[in-house]
C-alpha cells in the first residue's frame, strides 16, 4: 500500500505548475444541534462537537488508484498512474482539494479480473472519495458493479464500448469510447485519405473486438470494403503471416487495433516485408510509447488520437512541460487521461463546496469542464448521463519520432467553459 506524497520539482525545471483560482476552505462539519435551553449539558455537547469539526477538517481526501503494473497490461497501466502521480503531487503543492491533502492508495490489478476484483472489495473499506482505474477493459467490467454498488464514482481508462453500455450511473471514461472515436477516424480515411479497400487488424479481446466491431460498420456506412479482417492473440510475436495476408487482400490501407507492445511489432514485421499499404490507426498506435519504441518503422503511419505532446495550445503545453520536468520523457495518452482525471476531481469538488462521495457522480453526469474553469483538464470537456467523455481529438501523422498534428476533428463537442 503506497501513499503518494507532494515531492518537489527538480532543480533546474524552468515548467510552471497549472494555476488553479484561489478557493476558500470549505468547512464540511455541519453545524451543531443545540437546543434553545442553554444549559450546561448544551453547551458542553456544542464544545465536543466543534472539536470533532476542526479535526474533520484536517482529514485528507483518499483517492484510490488501482493500476496494471503488471502482467500484459503494464505499460499502460504505469503510464496511467503517472499521470495521476503528476496531478496529486501538483494539487498537493497547491493545497490539496478544498484545502485537505491528497492521500492515494495504489494496488496492482497485475491484468486479471479476478485480481482487481479481489483488490477492489478492500479498497471500498477504506471509503475513498474516488476510485481511479487505469485497468484492462476486461478487468474494468469485472469490477465496475462492485464500485457501482458501493455508491462510489470511478474514473476508468478503458476505451471498450461495452464499459458504458450497462447504465452505471457512477462510472465515467477519461479518454474518447470506440463509439466517438472511432467514427471520426473512419470519416478522416474516407474522406481525406481517400481509402477505398482497407484490411482489419485488431487484438482478440475486449479492447479489439469493441473496436472491431464499430470500425467494420463505420466503414460499411462509408462505402470502404474490408479486405481483410484478422484478429491476433495478446502478445503475439510473429506479424510476418498477417502482413503477407494483408498484402495478398490488395488493401490500400491497414487499420490496426493491437495493444501497444503488439503495435510495435507489427510495425516491424510491415516495415521488413515492405507492406504498401497505409497504416492506420486509432490512439494506441500514435501514443508516444509506441513511437518511442518502434523508431524509424513508425515513421509514416497515421493514428486518431486524444492527446499529442506536439499541441500547442497553452494547457497543453504546460501539462507537457510539467510532465517532462518530472519523468524527463514526453507524456502520452494514458498520462494524460490519469492526469485530467485527478484534475476534473478538483473541479468537481470545488464547485459542490464539498467533499461527498455520494454527491460526486450527480454532480459530474450531463456536465462541462471548461479549462476557464480548470486549466488542468487540458480541454474543455463534457461528460454524458452514461459516463462517456467528449472533446477536441487529433489526427497525427508520425515522422522521425514525433507526431504531427495534421487535423483537429471533433470542434462541435458540447464542451464550452
Amino acid at each position: 500500500m503506497l501513499a503518494a506524497e507532494g515531492r518537489r520539482s527538480p532543480a533546474g525545471g524552468s515548467a510552471q505548475p497549472l494555476q488553479w483560482p484561489a478557493t476558500p476552505i470549505a468547512n464540511h462539519c455541519e453545524p451543531c444541534v443545540m437546543t434553545f435551553k442553554k444549559t450546561f449539558l448544551a453547551l458542553l455537547l456544542g464544545t465536543c462537537l466543534a472539536t470533532g469539526a476542526s479535526a474533520a477538517a484536517n482529514d485528507p481526501v483518499k483517492l484510490a488508484v488501482l493500476a496494471d503494473l503488471s502482467g500484459g497490461n503494464a505499460l499502460v497501466g504505469n503510464n496511467w498512474r503517472r499521470g495521476v502521480d503528476l496531478a496529486v503531487e501538483q494539487l498537493n503543492s497547491q493545497g490539496g482539494i478544498l484545502g485537505h491533502r491528497i492521500e492515494v492508495n495504489v494496488l496492482d490489478g497485475q491484468t486479471n479480473p479476478g485480481v482487481a476484483r479481489g483488490l477492489v472489495q478492500r479498497i471500498l473499506q477504506d471509503e475513498p472519495y474516488v476510485i481511479l482505474d487505469g485497468t484492462n477493459s476486461a478487468s474494468i467490467r469485472a469490477i465496475t458493479p462492485l464500485i457501482e454498488q458501493a455508491g462510489i464514482s470511478q474514473f476508468f481508462n478503458g476505451d471498450a464500448a461495452l464499459l458504458t453500455a450497462s447504465g452505471y450511473k457512477s462510472a465515467f471514461r477519461t479518454g474518447l469510447g470506440q463509439g466517438t472515436a472511432l467514427p471520426r477516424l473512419a470519416e478522416y480515411a474516407k474522406q481525406q485519405l481517400k481509402v477505398a479497400k482497407v484490411g482489419l487488424l485488431w487484438a482478440n479481446n475486449d479492447f479489439g473486438r469493441g473496436g472491431r466491431d464499430v470500425i467494420a460498420k463505420e466503414f460499411q456506412r462509408l462505402g470502404v470494403e474490408v479486405v481483410s479482417d484478422q484478429s491476433s492473440e495478446a502478445g503475439q510475436v510473429d506479424f510476418s503471416a498477417d502482413v503477407q495476408k494483408l498484402k495478398g487482400a490488395g488493401a490500400d490501407a491497414v487499420f490496426l487495433y493491437l495493444n501497444e507492445e503488439d503495435t510495435v511489432r507489427f510495425l516491424r514485421a510491415a516495415k521488413a516485408q515492405a507492406l504498401p499499404a497505409k497504416i492506420i490507426g486509432e490512439t494506441t498506435l500514435g501514443t508516444q510509447s509506441v513511437i518511442n519504441l518502434a523508431g524509424d518503422v513508425a515513421d509514416g503511419a497515421i493514428s486518431h488520437v486524444t492527446f499529442s505532446p506536439e499541441l500547442q495550445t497553452p494547457q497543453a503545453q504546460a501539462f507537457t512541460q510539467l510532465y517532462k520536468q518530472k519523468y524527463n520523457s514526453l507524456p502520452d495518452h494514458n498520462n494524460f487521461k490519469g492526469y485530467i482525471a485527478v484534475q476534473t476531481i478538483n473541479a468537481v469538488a470545488k464547485r459542490q463546496g464539498k467533499i461527498d462521495p455520494q454527491a460526486f457522480a450527480e454532480g459530474l453526469r450531463g456536465a462541462t469542464v471548461g479549462v476557464a474553469e480548470a486549466p488542468g483538464v487540458i480541454f474543455d470537456t463534457h461528460w454524458s448521463a452514461s459516463g462517456e467523455i467528449e472533446h477536441q481529438s487529433f489526427v497525427v501523422k508520425i515522422d522521425n519520432g514525433h507526431a504531427n498534428v495534421v487535423e483537429t476533428l471533433g470542434n462541435n463537442v458540447p464542451a464550452k467553459p
